[in-house]
């Protein structure tokens, strides 16, 4: 039998440049969020400093993701109560289990 090698990185998200999809989403939602805002107040700046808060915040995310375990970002929204961790746990807002 021959053995044969299986890439490690098949599995990862696709990239933009050398950024993931997930790591450069909150640039483009603070980015749209000041166009939004420019529109709506007429300034320029609003568009800079959607551009500013979205590095800022991609920054972050880029830190805390690199530096934690996979699955921790939806722990954290699973706590928050935002999402279900899955069908047998829906509720992360519910913190004692009794029947």
């Amino acid at each position: 039998m021959k053995s044969e090698q299986i890439p490690q990185k098949l599995d990862n998200p696709a990239q933009v440049f050398w950024l993931e999809v997930d790591e450069i989403m909150p640039f483009f939602i603070c980015w749209a969020a000041g166009l939004f805002l420019r529109k709506l107040t007429g300034s320029t700046w609003m568009v800079t400093g959607g551009i500013a808060v979205g590095i800022f915040f991609s920054w972050v995310y880029m830190k805390h993701k690199r530096g934690s375990l996979p699955g921790a970002l939806q722990h954290i929204f699973y706590n928050a109560g935002v999402i279900g961790l899955n069908k047998r746990f829906s509720n992360g807002l519910l913190r004692s289990f009794t029947k």
